[in-house]
């Protein structure tokens, strides 16, 4: 008897969890809604990423040697390290996964790390939270993804970009479809 019921309980607790999924935000404004497995990024230029570097940064639309940390960015990578400049093709992509995480920031100075918490204050350190669009292409297998973060800020505070507002990051050098919502 007790293993009927708890089979019936376990069925519940999927049936349960399974309707809940429906009430996730849909909302590209929201920074709570991942950009959907299935999305389109076209790249509409070639991008060029530095020597002894996997990454290229993109700010407000522009590609920038390091992004400022008081607003969101996007990075796209590669997975090889060259010595030589590598040029990221433009191309279409498929988002093939999307994770969120969290990245911290990281001070050579004390009086930086000081300036960053508050002078004293015990508010945890300054991080970022990300989403990773895991991208695939056939014609550049060497791409591995594109990585969008809000401004650096005190976990209590900080969220993540919201799926228009990786699109202002990318500007024209990018654009981001994603697959209609019922």
């Amino acid at each position: 008897m007790s293993r009927r019921r708890n089979r019936c309980v376990c069925f519940l607790l999927l049936l349960s969890v399974s309707a809940c999924a429906d009430l996730a935000p849909k909302d590209e404004d929201s920074p709570y809604y991942p950009v959907p497995v299935g999305s389109r990024l076209i790249l509409h230029q070639d991008l060029t990423i530095p020597p002894d570097s996997a990454r290229v940064y993109l700010q407000y639309g522009k590609v920038v040697k390091a992004p400022h940390t008081s607003a969101p960015f996007c990075r796209f990578e590669v997975n090889d390290v060259l010595s030589s400049a590598q040029t990221l093709k433009a191309d279409e992509f498929l988002v093939r996964k999307t994770q969120m995480d969290r990245l911290n920031i990281s001070s050579r100075t004390p009086l930086t790390a000081a300036a960053l918490h508050g002078f004293g204050r015990d508010e945890g350190d300054a991080v970022t939270l990300v989403w990773y669009l895991w991208l695939a292409s056939p014609r550049q297998p060497n791409v591995r993804r594109l990585i969008c973060g809000g401004s650096f800020d005190y976990p209590r505070r900080a969220r993540r970009p919201s799926i228009n507002e990786i699109r202002m990051q990318l500007g024209d050098i990018a654009t981001l479809i994603t697959p209609a919502v019922n």
